[in-house]
């Protein structure tokens, strides 16, 4: 019912502040690539083991596990796109990684239709099965992911660039009369 639900949505959005904190921490940590991996992985499997459960603390420990790790997975992943493309480039990138992040309704929708027709547990584990697959498959391969280490890091990521000067007729004149006696 409505105090089990609430339990359960507190227990993500507890375990999302916590993994917030445990990013923070693994930042000097050198092998992000593989901590995203790792707990990319366990996402997956904190999924699985959700669908599965019929107890309701296992539940809540197990949202409070996803809430952690795809905290930390969503954190790392933004973190290693901004470090890894070029000044120049970034807004785009960042375009298009917001963009394939809101098209996500569209993966509900078919997931909707198979929790019509083989219930919810059975979706849920397949997600999470699907997740699990995925940075098992990503792990495997020699990728930019996997393999980011501070060596990697672009030094002007770390530097924002100068501001330009302003431009245009009322940008330029109010500075010159400012300065004018």
């Amino acid at each position: 019912g409505g105090p089990g639900l609430a339990k359960m949505v507190t227990a993500v959005g507890i375990g999302s502040m916590i993994g917030g904190f445990v990013t923070a921490a693994l930042s000097a940590y050198s092998r992000k690539g593989v901590i995203m991996m790792t707990i990319g992985t366990f996402s997956g499997v904190t999924l699985v083991v959700f669908a599965l459960s019929r107890s309701l603390p296992l539940t809540v420990v197990m949202l409070a596990m996803t809430g952690l790790t795809q905290s930390i997975t969503m954190s790392m992943s933004q973190t290693m796109i901004n470090l890894l493309v070029a000044n120049e480039f970034r807004g785009r990138v960042m375009a298009v990684y917001m963009m394939l992040w809101s098209s996500s309704p569209l993966a509900m929708l078919p997931a909707g239709v198979i929790t019509d027709h083989l219930g919810p547990s059975f979706t849920v584990t397949v997600s999470g099965v699907l997740v699990v697959l995925f940075f098992l498959f990503s792990a495997t391969r020699r990728s930019v992911v996997r393999e980011f280490s501070a060596e990697e890091i672009r030094p002007e990521a770390l530097t924002s660039p100068p501001n330009p000067p302003l431009q245009g007729v009322r940008g330029n004149h109010v500075r010159e009369r400012a300065s004018s006696p």
